[in-house]
Order: C-alpha cells, then structure tokens, then sequence
C-alpha cells in the first residue's frame, strides 16, 4: 500500500509539472502570437501534453504490476496497448470500465483519475483564454483612466473611462495616477514637417515623468509604443527605408533614448511594443507579434490590434522587460507609396 501511495504521489507531481511547463510554451506563444496557425499550435501542445501524462501513469501501471502491487481484471495478459489504453480512458475520467485494476494499483487508478481532471481544468482554463482574446481587449470590465492633452468631447469619449486633464510634461500627475495597476503610455507625436525637425521630448521627457509619479504611487508596470522602425526591419520596403524612415530620423532617436532609459529603470516590469507602420483599419485579432524584430511579410499594425496588444500584455503580464514587434500582412492597396501617401496628405 506504502509503495502504490508513494507511486502514485510521484507521478502526480511529475504529470502537473509536465503539464504546467507545455501549458507555459503554449501561453508564451499565445503572448507572441493570436493568429489561427498559433492556436491550431497551442491545440496540439495541449493534446501531447494529456497523451504524455497517460503514458507516464501507463508505465507507472505497468512497474505496479511488476512490483506485484496488484493486476488487472483482463486475461491473459496486459501489453503495453493495454496500459496506455487503460491510462488514457483513465485520464480523462471516461472510464469504460472493460479493464480494471485490482488489489493497490486501484490507488494509482484514483489518483490519475483526479490528476486527469486537474489538468483538464487547466487546459479548458488555456482554451478559454485562447478563445475570447478579443473580449481580454475589449469585453474586460477593466476601470482605466484616460490621462489627455485634450479632452475629447463627451460624445467622442469611451464607454466608462474616467477622463483626466493632464500635460505630461509640465503636470503633476502622480495624485491622479494613484490606485492604478499599471500605465499604458500611448504617448506619440503627429507626423509633420515641424515634429520631423524638431519633436516635443513626449517620448523621453515625458517617459521620465511617468516613471517619476510610478515610483511615487508604488507602481512598477508600464508599456509604452515605440516603434519597429527604431532599427533596421528586413521586412520594410526599400522605398519606405529611403524615403520616409530618414525624416523620422529624430523621433526615432527619442524613442530609441526612450527604450534605453526604461532599460535602466530600477524595479520596473516595462514593455515597448514596437508596431509596424500604424493603419487606422478595424480590429483584426490576428496581430502577428515576435521579438523586436517584424515578422516576415510585416510591415504595416493597424491601431485596433496594437491597443488590443498592449491591452493583453499588461492584463496578462507578457512581454516583461521586452520589444515586442506587433504587424500584420495588409493589401497591397493599403501598402503601397500611393496609400502611405495619401494617408500623409503628401500629393
């Protein structure tokens, strides 16, 4: 009986962290990526995981029976089918009931059985999240406060959002800021020719008010938008390289100075999503997102996707002290010289 127990406690603690270790490479794709191919992916990860806990307890059932610990009702003899076919309908407390075990390994069959429903509840938990990514970003009852410039009009505002009046780079706003979880910076400058020359310091100086008033209300979470551009992306057309990446020469410094000094910011958990070119389209869900560099085919983010991205990496605490780069593939129409023109008003 000592033995079966001593068994069964083994391979319930190697299965949960078994499991948990695959659950972890599926949540970090899921992270990095929302598209179907990811979670077709994280699909097959989940299933390999129960199939290897099955044969974990499948060999476990087979040293039992070695051990004389105790048979199984089936003549004349148990193989290896047998063992995984038994540990598997087992697992997933189907239990058909045509093999069952006897004497002490009836003990390893209930153990498993509970194990198998603990590890199902922690895959339905990684489906759900899989499955209502969108409502993460947009269906959450999430209070948040909107620090403005300019205070949009009633009309204009968004759902419950509590709204404050505030200059980042003059204003002290860390009383405003207490309570809060985390900050998401979507501080930017408007692209023109006098930004171009000569930027407002809203990404440097402006960060370093932000990190100032975190440090004074206890908060160590912020995400921030930079930009994929901050460094080369072999996925960017050439034109877009000569053309329009050098007059945004001195924004990028800031945002390059920016990623630098949340770098050195002691005790702060800090993301800088680095998006493509931002495309003011619908919310898509299907962001590609890897590490600091465009995914292959990337170039352009639509503005949806990344507050959805930045959304989900503080709610679900992704992307810790990291670059993630947020595109996806668009139409030639919205890619093109003529459609990035257009958007800038340049004829």
């Amino acid at each position: 009986m000592i033995i079966a127990l001593i068994l069964s406690v083994f391979l319930f603690l190697l299965a949960i962290a078994s499991h948990l270790a695959i659950l972890g490479v599926g949540h970090r794709l899921l992270g990095r990526r929302r598209d179907t191919l990811a979670k077709l992916g994280v699909s097959l990860l989940v299933l390999s995981s129960h199939f290897l806990v099955a044969i974990l307890f499948a060999v476990g059932f087979w040293l039992g029976a070695e051990w004389d610990l105790g048979g199984f009702d089936k003549a004349p003899t148990m193989d290896w089918m047998d063992y995984f076919y038994f540990s598997l309908i087992n697992v997933t407390t189907l239990g058909l009931g045509d093999i069952y075990p006897t004497d002490h390994l009836r003990v390893l069959a209930g153990i498993e059985a509970l194990t198998g429903f603990a590890l199902i509840s922690c895959s339905a938990q990684l489906f759900w999240t899989m499955m209502h990514e969108g409502e993460h970003a947009f269906g959450r009852d999430v209070p948040i406060r909107a620090f403005e410039h300019n205070l949009p009009e009633p009309s204009e505002r968004i759902g419950e959002f509590e709204y404050i009046d505030c200059d980042v780079l003059s204003d002290d706003f860390a009383q405003q800021l207490d309570g809060c979880r985390a900050v998401i910076s979507t501080l930017g400058v408007g692209f023109g020719p006098s930004n171009a020359i000569d930027p407002p310091p809203l990404y440097t100086e402006g960060t370093r008010n932000l990190l100032e008033a975190m440090k004074q209300t206890d908060i160590d979470r912020i995400a921030v938008i930079s930009a994929a551009f901050v460094e080369h992306q072999s996925s960017v057309p050439a034109w877009f390289e000569l053309t329009a990446k050098p007059a945004l020469f001195n924004i990028l410094e800031q945002m390059r100075a920016m990623e630098a000094m949340l770098s050195d910011a002691p005790d702060v958990r800090w993301t800088a999503a680095r998006p493509g070119w931002l495309l003011d389209e619908p919310y898509t869900g299907e962001a590609v997102i890897t590490d600091e560099r465009l995914a292959d085919g990337c170039f352009r983010c639509r503005h949806a996707d990344l507050a959805a991205s930045l959304l989900e990496f503080v709610l679900e605490d992704t992307w810790i002290n990291a670059k993630p780069a947020i595109g996806r593939p668009e139409n030639e129409s919205l890619e093109s010289p003529a459609a990035i023109k257009a958007e800038l008003g340049i004829d």
